[in-house]
């Protein structure tokens, strides 16, 4: 699935390998693929286990906290961890929980050690950072466009909520509005600004959605272009990145009565069939979706 990537780790022959990629790229299926490489030993170091704690960042940030900028991670800690598991000594990491906002809690430590043979995987929303590349053989950055990982924090985050009976499934177009504002507020911009290719990328992979991924996600109402050309006469607001026109994707928001809106997600990839999500409370952020697509 990414030749390129398995022909630069046999050229290298990497000690370690630094993953990075914006919120929900894809950078766990990269991991997944690696790690499932007969010819490959892999150990995973993630990022996620190094934020920092919300009582830690509300002193430093205030009550608007802020997970998607590089101060909430412990990042000296995970740079000391790396050189200490590329010179074969043993750490105690940091062993998070994840939960439905914010990355997680501390739980305690767990004991890590890289074998003589094994590769270390550091994955991470700013495993792109200097003092991380400088310790990396291989740096790839993980590339996904804004309409797949759109879907897939809807996916992740509604089922994580719902697992965990945070919501019920009659809250779901409520929950989804308020991660959709979220995404557009926060999330996205600070993605933007701080995880993006630079020179040190060895490599760049591209790692769109799948349609497999959206119907098993049993989140989304499939619909036709026809049925789409038809909700299209109560469309709200239609954007598409600058680039690329209705064929490539994009996303529409229709109102189809008082107090209901629809968020429809498409691409070419799915053969012009259109995803649909439902919202029961007011949508009031399509002049700032608008805004965002016109600048990528």
């Amino acid at each position: 699935m990414f030749p390129e990537l398995l022909a630069k780790i046999a050229s290298v022959k990497p000690r370690v390998i630094a993953l990075c990629g914006p919120s929900a790229s894809g950078k766990g299926f990269v991991s997944s693929y690696l790690l499932n490489q007969q010819n490959l030993s892999v150990q995973v170091l993630g990022m996620d286990d190094y934020y920092k704690s919300e009582s830690e960042l509300i002193k430093e940030m205030g009550e608007e906290i802020n997970w998607d900028v590089p101060e909430a991670v412990k990042m000296d800690l995970f740079v000391q961890h790396i050189q200490q598991l590329k010179c074969g000594e043993t750490i105690q990491r940091p062993l998070y929980v994840n939960q439905s906002s914010g990355p997680g809690y501390d739980v305690g430590e767990r004991t890590m050690k890289l074998d003589t043979k094994q590769i270390l995987l550091v994955e991470g929303i700013f495993a792109a950072d200097s003092r991380v590349c400088e310790l990396a053989d291989i740096v790839i950055f993980n590339h996904s466009s804004i309409h797949s990982r759109l879907l897939r924090r809807i996916i992740r985050d509604t089922q994580f909520a719902l697992s965990k009976q945070n919501i019920s499934s009659e809250a779901i177009p409520h929950f989804t509005s308020n991660l959709v504002a979220e995404l557009f507020q926060m999330v996205f911009p600070e993605n933007e600004k701080w995880c993006k290719p630079t020179q040190e990328i060895d490599v760049i992979l591209s790692n769109e959605i799948t349609e497999k991924e959206l119907k098993e996600s049993n989140l989304f109402t499939y619909t036709s272009e026809r049925e789409f050309q038809q909700k299209m006469k109560n469309i709200t607001i239609f954007v598409t990145s600058q680039n690329a026109g209705i064929a490539s994707g994009g996303v529409a928001v229709t109102n189809e009565a008082p107090g209901i809106y629809q968020l429809i997600v498409f691409s070419a990839r799915y053969n012009q069939h259109f995803y649909i999500q439902e919202f029961t409370t007011k949508f009031n952020l399509l002049p700032e979706i608008a805004q965002y697509y016109n600048q990528i």
